[in-house]
């Protein structure tokens, strides 16, 4: 499978209305998954953003912090892995090898991305925060280092 390099306005009304895997990663280089639905994509001060907006109970939040990296994936074979991306945490599991998920090195960051996914991004952190307004939730502002269709 081949990557092409796209703009992150690729087919941007598609992110925002479906569910996308997003991948983590800690220090250990294990990489995980979970599903994840609230997420916007524009651009902050020109620079290409994309938030997401993680739950505190969740283990990718303590990956998210050490490795300041992400990658979201949607469109593609991410269907077969939305349920049980969500259903599991990776504090208990390896979801990648459990799953079988066929995973690919990304281009600028060191989180891989799902091989056979239609679309993925590539961010890093810029910052994060506490959110009042939306109890239970960090937000994670990334900057886009690459977006790229997979054919």
């Amino acid at each position: 499978m081949k990557r092409v390099k796209v703009p992150y306005t690729f087919e941007s009304e598609k992110f925002i209305s479906e569910d996308v895997l997003l991948f983590t990663q800690g220090k250990d280089l294990i990489p995980n998954v979970m599903s994840l639905t609230f997420k916007t994509i524009g651009n902050i001060l020109g620079d290409p953003c994309i938030n997401i907006y993680v739950s505190k109970r969740r283990f990718s939040i303590q990956l998210l912090e050490e490795t300041e990296e992400f990658t979201l994936c949607r469109g593609g074979d991410v269907y077969l892995y939305l349920n049980n991306a969500g259903k599991y945490s990776g504090r208990d599991m390896n979801k990648i090898q459990k799953f079988e998920m066929p995973l690919e090195k990304s281009q600028h960051i060191i989180v891989p991305n799902l091989k056979t996914c239609k679309v993925s991004y590539e961010c890093r952190i810029v910052e994060y925060a506490e959110l009042s307004t939306i109890e239970g939730y960090k937000m994670y502002i990334g900057h886009i280092c690459g977006v790229y269709l997979h054919v």
